[in-house]
């Protein structure tokens, strides 16, 4: 798919109108629904709003449970993950994927939230298959290249883009780009001087954090929400005031997460993963798969840290997908693959 098209897409003003219909919508549902009792950042955008996008390529992906998008990505020699893992291969995190979507399937009619979103993978994935998905990413360059995707995919009805960080407060965040090779591995950070030192490559701009709860929020109280989160650090601050909850809102069946950047010792953003965190979910009702089942006891006396734990209310268990699991390599989304499909 040429890049091309996806820019003539960009502009197609069928798509913004329809895009915009739902904004209204869903801020009128944040307005009814708002239990912060704060004013929200929440920044929900269309095309229209977003700088033109630079695809690199735009490509189908692999079958995902018969499932297929079109996902438009970043130069694969400056991201040497996702970009450059459907470039050569159309797929990425292909086991994770398909175990999210086959968790998902079991929740007709619930909605995804999308935290970290990056250039849209999960999002593209669900939205696909049928689901509303709220696709959040802080950067612009993200979302414009996921714009694209939503419209080549015919899905852009079903997605609403929200272009924030997520936090456990309302704060100015700035990007940088920790790894020159992985634009996934982007840290926010309060000091504007600090995100300018570290990252030339990027002009640094200001964004605006939302909580959870705004984001639950956007979604009727009937409709069961689906997690997926990769908040580079963040997870913790994002999900603790829900998870340590007595009256929730929502009710969220499956949260996979990306662990490896707060599991360790002395993780300045989740210190208490261990001690706070874990224990909120397991109160919470939570059980843990990597696919295989695995105790809290066994994550925390782990001297390393699981890449991702999909982590599944224990009212909604037995999951079939998760029955036969012994043989399976735990999830992991860097280097799962050696040939081309």
């Amino acid at each position: 798919m040429s890049t091309f098209i996806a820019r003539k897409l960009w502009r197609h003003k069928e798509h913004v109108f329809v895009s915009t219909i739902m904004m209204t919508f869903l801020m009128l549902n944040v307005i009814v629904n708002n239990t912060t009792n704060e004013i929200s950042d929440l920044k929900i955008v269309t095309g229209s709003d977003l700088p033109a996008s630079n695809a690199f390529k735009c490509v189908e992906s692999m079958e995902y449970l018969n499932n297929t998008f079109i996902i438009c990505v970043k130069d694969s020699k400056k991201d040497l993950y996702v970009s450059a893992h459907f470039t050569e291969y159309e797929k990425y995190d292909e086991f994770m994927m398909s175990d999210f979507l086959n968790a998902l399937n079991h929740f007709p009619g619930a909605t995804v939230l999308d935290m970290g979103s990056n250039v849209g993978p999960y999002t593209l994935l669900a939205s696909t298959a049928g689901y509303n998905v709220i696709s959040i990413d802080p950067l612009p360059e993200n979302q414009a290249l996921l714009y694209n995707s939503i419209v080549l995919s015919q899905v852009d009805h079903l997605v609403t883009q929200v272009m924030n960080s997520v936090s456990d407060d309302h704060s100015s965040y700035f990007a940088y780009q920790v790894n020159p090779n992985n634009p996934g591995n982007t840290q926010m950070v309060k000091d504007k001087d600090l995100a300018s030192s570290q990252d030339n490559a990027r002009k640094v701009v200001e964004i605006k954090s939302v909580v959870f709860q705004e984001l639950l929020d956007l979604v009727p109280r009937n409709i069961p929400v689906v997690v997926k989160i990769d908040a580079e650090g963040y997870e913790c601050k994002a999900l603790q005031n829900f998870l340590s909850s007595e009256d929730k809102t929502h009710f969220v069946p499956v949260i996979m997460m990306e662990t490896v950047t707060i599991c360790g010792t002395g993780r300045s953003l989740c210190p208490d993963f261990k001690t706070r965190f874990l224990p909120a979910l397991q109160k919470a009702g939570y059980k843990a798969f990597i696919p295989q089942p695995i105790s809290y006891q066994e994550i925390i006396s782990r001297s390393s840290c699981f890449f991702y734990i999909l982590f599944v209310h224990h009212s909604v268990l037995p999951l079939a997908f998760l029955q036969d699991t012994q043989d399976r390599p735990a999830y992991n989304d860097y280097g799962q693959y050696t040939s081309r499909v």
